[in-house]
């Protein structure tokens, strides 16, 4: 999944607007070089001042997808969005746009887009345009040319729409995650489960993410705690409830006795009437044993309710965790349960919360998670240890009236490179403008004095300048 450009022809503050991804004409050498750090995986990094419409942009990806189906109107603009796709061992060229209120898909560079037709929720069918002289296509025809989900999370009102309803009929390619929901409510209601599960298994796989988390004082136990579900008791289910499993295709793999609290008590490490502490590791070790509770997780027959680390030589919870880093783990899981082969992610600010150590790890992070993924994260955001951790090609810098990549090389360089050159002018707080003048107005002895007491920044390099 690669998004190559995106037109808007009239949002918010966007008039005519073209942007290009990955617009850089980079040479092969760079190009291999980014694929050995990133993999399959696409990144484009929005980033500028506040204001700067980096959320309108996000929000107006997300909304193509989500009223693609049905609610056309729902579609604040024409527009045209180019990318490509890979299934089934073969990489389509998509382009997919909406003009006059009809939305039309062109699939390898066609002589003629076909028209996609809309869905009447009223009548529960596709309604044929009869004044197009284009061949009419269902949704349904064109699913395996779209994402496979578009994951949406933010913290900002401007994503409120892309809830759904309980009344809502149609595809669902959009998954939004709600950070106040994950806090009200348990494992039940979150729909994580699988995620933490699969960010266990993936990480115990992968010691370059172990060491990563270490150097963020985070040592993964393979303790989780479970919840078994209301219809899970001991003993089995009932044969009419059994034939009810038996029903979908992977509960068919499901002996009897994997349906038991019974079977599952052998690894209990600790049980109370509000929590049990279960082994992973020992699960895994039994292959069978896994899958099956693998299957019982997906089903949302057995719940993981708490995560459990090792920090500061103490054993702690999700729940214990700081806002930060809890919020942050949490989008993780988030991301684990649904993310899969053309997918993309789309993040506001995942920086929010965080220090600055685990703001430097997160691009390094989500690399090693999702490199063997063919995936395309959009994130927003002005931290500069997130923009030093990509390439200028990576990066869409926003200001007044451009959406272009930097003309600098933004990879690893220094943090005031790239402050002086995303930003209009530097701004300074009131402290350093003091030290400005404290420069300019010093002897020699005066400035080997404020040298010992600055610390290593853009201001004493110009400290030492002064002293030769």
């Amino acid at each position: 999944m690669k998004i190559f450009s995106l037109y808007i022809e009239k949002y918010m503050k966007f008039e005519k607007q073209e942007i290009k991804f990955n617009s850089e004409n980079i040479s092969r050498s760079k190009e291999d070089f980014q694929k050995e750090l990133f993999g399959k995986m696409n990144i484009t990094l929005f980033c500028g001042l506040n204001g700067t419409g980096k959320t309108s942009v996000l929000s107006f990806i997300a909304k193509i997808f989500r009223y693609l189906q049905r609610f056309r109107e729902r579609i604040p603009s024409d527009f045209k969005i180019h990318y490509s796709i890979k299934k089934e061992n073969k990489e389509y060229d998509i382009k997919l746009f909406k003009e006059n209120n009809k939305i039309m898909i062109s699939i390898d560079n066609d002589a003629l887009p076909n028209q996609i037709m809309e869905f009447n929720l009223n009548k529960k069918q596709y309604v044929e345009d009869k004044k197009s002289n284009l061949k009419q296509v269902t949704y349904d025809d064109i699913k395996k040319y779209l994402p496979n989900n578009i994951i949406v999370i933010g913290f900002d009102t401007g994503y409120n729409k892309l809830y759904y309803n309980n009344n809502y009929y149609g595809d669902q390619l959009i998954k939004y995650s709600n950070i106040e929901k994950t806090y009200k409510d348990s494992a039940i209601g979150t729909g994580i489960s699988i995620g933490i599960l699969n960010f266990l298994l993936k990480i115990k796989k992968n010691k370059n993410i172990l060491e990563l988390f270490k150097l963020l004082n985070f040592n993964f136990t393979s303790f989780i705690g479970i919840w078994f579900s209301k219809n899970f008791k001991s003993p089995i289910f009932t044969k009419e409830e059994y034939s009810k499993l038996k029903k979908y295709e992977k509960f068919k793999k499901i002996d009897k006795k994997y349906l038991t609290e019974d079977f599952w008590e052998k690894y209990f490490l600790m049980s109370s009437e509000k929590n049990i502490q279960i082994d992973i590791e020992k699960i895994s070790k039994d292959k069978k044993v896994l899958e099956n509770f693998k299957y019982l997780v997906e089903y949302n027959l057995i719940y993981i309710n708490e995560y459990y680390i090792e920090k500061n030589s103490k054993q702690i919870s999700i729940s214990q965790m700081s806002t930060g880093e809890k919020n942050f783990l949490y989008h993780l899981f988030f991301i684990m349960t649904n993310i899969k082969e053309n997918t993309i992610i789309i993040w506001e600010e995942p920086e929010t919360h965080l220090n600055k150590l685990w703001s430097k790890q997160l691009i390094p992070l989500l690399t090693l998670l999702y490199k063997d993924l063919n995936v395309h994260f959009l994130i927003s955001s002005h931290e500069t240890v997130l923009i030093n951790s990509l390439f200028s090609n990576q990066i869409l810098l926003l200001k007044d009236s451009t959406i272009d990549s930097p003309n600098f090389e933004t990879f690893l360089t220094n943090e005031n490179e790239i402050i002086s050159n995303i930003s209009e002018k530097i701004e300074y707080n009131l402290f350093e403008e003091y030290i400005i003048k404290k420069l300019n107005a010093s002897n020699q002895e005066e400035l080997k004095i404020l040298l010992n007491n600055i610390g290593d920044s853009f201001l004493r390099f110009l400290i030492y300048q002064k002293l030769k």
